[in-house]
């Protein structure tokens, strides 16, 4: 008899309309309420079960974005890491070879350097013994000539 549920609507409001049944404020709005949950449940549960499920793949789709991005990242970095450590042992290597250079320059400079002074001394001792010599030669021959000029003289003395 009671299997339909339009016909305990209809008996329910009977009831109410000819104040069979009074209610207070409370049991009116537990009623409505329950009223309210049970269409919700029966009216609209699968379109609140596809807007969760929309909502969920929304999410779902957000975080493997963000998860690719986390994971892009991670590659660049691990690159960045890569590429730094193998600039960082060829700048190693470069610093290695100038050092080298800059030694070898180093010594080169040095040694042209002392060899420069020695060659710079020598010219000046050339030049100082060259001087010498002529200058011994000029009094060697001023000498002989004077000893000549005397051995002519003692000569004309002699001959006298």
């Amino acid at each position: 008899m009671f299997n339909n549920p339009l016909k305990i609507l209809i008996l329910v409001i009977i009831v109410f309309s000819k104040e069979i049944l009074v209610f207070n404020e409370e049991v009116l709005i537990v009623l409505a309420f329950s009223i309210f949950i049970y269409l919700v449940l029966n009216g609209a549960s699968s379109m609140i079960a596809e807007e969760l499920d929309e909502k969920a793949q929304s999410i779902q789709n957000k975080f493997n974005v963000y998860n690719d991005i986390q994971e892009k990242t991670i590659v660049y970095l691990c690159d960045y890491y890569t590429k730094r450590e193998f600039l960082s042992t060829k700048i190693q290597k470069i610093e290695t070879i100038q050092k080298a250079r800059v030694s070898t320059i180093e010594r080169y400079v040095k040694i042209n350097c002392q060899k420069l002074v020695v060659s710079h001394i020598e010219d000046i001792l050339t030049r100082f013994v060259l001087n010498e010599y002529i200058s011994k030669n000029a009094f060697q021959q001023r000498f002989v000539s004077k000893l000549n000029k005397l051995k002519s003289k003692i000569e004309k003395l002699k001959t006298k």
